[in-house]
């Protein structure tokens, strides 16, 4: 989704390319000249999109560990993990009670033949118990330097069951 300079939403491009614009639908948000990734729900009427939700997703690139503080991996209910377009598209469920803010990232652990090996990366803080689940959207970009040059990605997510692992060819 692009924000434009009046920090209103104005296209929307999905992830086979396509662009939609949305401007008079009046979505707001607190940047301005930038391009987020979010989940939106919408019907095409009189072939213009008409926006039903939008719901932002975290995206960030694949990161050496050097680029990290720290590496927790806290787990996660997974409910969905699929490639769409140029992303690895992720929803989960957090178990939270929003007492304090998670952090997450996708950590680049090494490579394996010519296969990209990720971690997911998420920090709960002891402040926030673990008391009912909300579903969480991530996206990580196949399109960077880090991903070029590989056949497949694998990315691995710690879950309460254990650690879960889903390869996608990169091309």
């Amino acid at each position: 989704m692009y924000m434009n300079t009046d920090k209103r939403a104005a296209t929307i491009t999905l992830d086979d390319g396509t662009m939609l614009d949305i401007l008079s639908q009046g979505i707001r948000s607190n940047v301005a000249d930038t391009t987020v990734r979010a989940v939106v729900t919408y019907a095409l009427k009189n072939e213009k999109p008409v926006i039903y939700s939008n719901t932002m997703a975290f995206c960030d690139q694949a990161r050496p560990k050097e680029q990290f503080k720290i590496t927790p991996r806290d787990p996660m209910k997974i409910v969905s993990v699929w490639k769409g377009g140029k992303y690895i598209n992720m929803v989960f469920g957090e178990m939270t009670n929003k007492a304090a803010k998670h952090s997450y990232g996708f950590l680049i652990e090494g490579v394996d033949s010519k296969t990209l090996n990720v971690s997911f990366i998420h920090f709960r803080p002891s402040a926030d118990s673990e008391s009912y689940t909300e579903k969480k959207y991530f996206s990580m970009p196949l399109a960077t330097s880090y991903v070029s040059g590989y056949d497949s990605i694998a990315i691995s997510i710690t879950t309460y069951d254990g650690v879960k692992s889903y390869s996608f060819a990169v091309n």
